[in-house]
């Protein structure tokens, strides 16, 4: 009989644990086999895993530029925060999405609010996401409006 899905190592790496557990008289006592339950108690931890929530505040002070403060909850500190933005330009009518840049809870955007003298040019929607230190990622949060930008 043929296993043409399985490459020979691997066939004969199966083999030889089957044949090894059946040459043992099989698994062990207290193991249990592949169709029993495992018992709700096993894998139990002090902490249990909950993915990290990630918040967005974004400011333009007048005559300044626009920052953001992002925050984490839940999941396990330290975090680390993850940073992009779209970008619209007018002068293409197209949005542009940027990757993620890894960095602190604050970001500054070099965008200042449009006037006579600079027209805008771009809006933007930064966003963040977070990763806590389990390796457990937030769902990404964007800012809800766009933000002007000479």
């Amino acid at each position: 009989m043929s296993y043409p899905a399985m490459p020979r190592r691997s066939l004969v790496a199966v083999l030889a644990a089957s044949l090894s557990l059946t040459a043992c008289g099989g698994m062990p006592e207290g193991e249990p086999s592949a169709g029993e339950p495992i018992p709700e108690d096993v894998g139990t931890a002090s902490k249990a895993l909950v993915v990290p929530v990630a918040t967005l505040i974004c400011t333009r002070p007048v005559g300044g530029s626009l920052g953001c403060v992002a925050s984490a909850s839940g999941g396990v500190a330290p975090y680390t925060f993850y940073w992009g933005q779209q970008t619209y330009r007018y002068d293409t009518n197209k949005v542009y999405t940027s990757l993620f840049n890894p960095g602190t809870t604050l970001r500054g955007y070099g965008c200042y609010a449009p006037t006579e003298t600079f027209p805008g040019d771009t809006s933007i929607k930064p966003k963040v996401y977070v990763v806590d230190s389990t390796g457990a990622q937030s769902s990404t949060v964007v800012h809800p409006d766009w933000v002007p930008c000479s």
